[in-house]
């Protein structure tokens, strides 16, 4: 990665090669090589689609400011943290596998093609402004989240040194935009 931000434009670019380059090397296989043999976990090239698409949906939802959990489709009492504070990822990864288990691999592949441009929608809303505050923080060391569209402003949050949530938004509408 380079010391200049990324722009909008350019995550786009990235984001658009890297499934035309993956649709590429799909287009390379049969339905049967993309629903037939499975990895160590059981799952088919074509599970792995689904998974892709799921996730992808589940960050478009935290980009909108939703409940990622929700978008995706996981059952609530998957999205709690076990007693080690971790959430169970091999189980909501297998709820998502077992849910798309029935489509044919061009349904799977149709679905990632759906998540992405619903995901790029996303993108195309954030500002360079605050993907370079989220690189700059980022590179620091800095933890921070990735945007989040509040309706009439953006804004990524941060955590002050005393826990204390720190929101960076953008200059936005405010009150005028739903009339209030």
């Amino acid at each position: 990665m380079s010391e200049t931000p990324m722009t909008v434009r350019e995550l786009r670019a990235r984001m658009d090669a890297g499934l035309a380059r993956f649709e590429a090397a799909l287009d390379r296989l049969s339905e049967e090589q993309l629903t037939g043999p499975k990895d160590a976990a059981g799952w088919s090239v074509r599970d792995h689609l689904t998974h892709l698409a799921v996730w992808a949906d589940g960050i478009t939802a935290l980009l909108r400011g939703e409940d990622r959990w929700k978008a995706m489709g996981i059952s609530p009492d998957l999205t709690t943290s076990t007693a080690g504070g971790e959430l169970d990822y091999d189980a909501i990864n297998e709820q998502i596998a077992e849910r798309h288990r029935q489509l044919s691999a061009a349904e799977a592949r149709a679905l990632l093609a759906a998540a992405h441009q619903r995901l790029a929608a996303e993108v195309d809303k954030l500002t360079d402004e605050q993907l370079a505050w989220r690189d700059y923080l980022r590179g620091r060391g800095v933890a921070c989240t990735d945007v989040f569209d509040r309706g009439a402003f953006r804004s990524i949050y941060v955590r002050d040194p005393d826990g204390h949530i720190i929101e960076i938004a953008t200059r936005g509408p405010g009150f005028a935009r739903d009339g209030s």
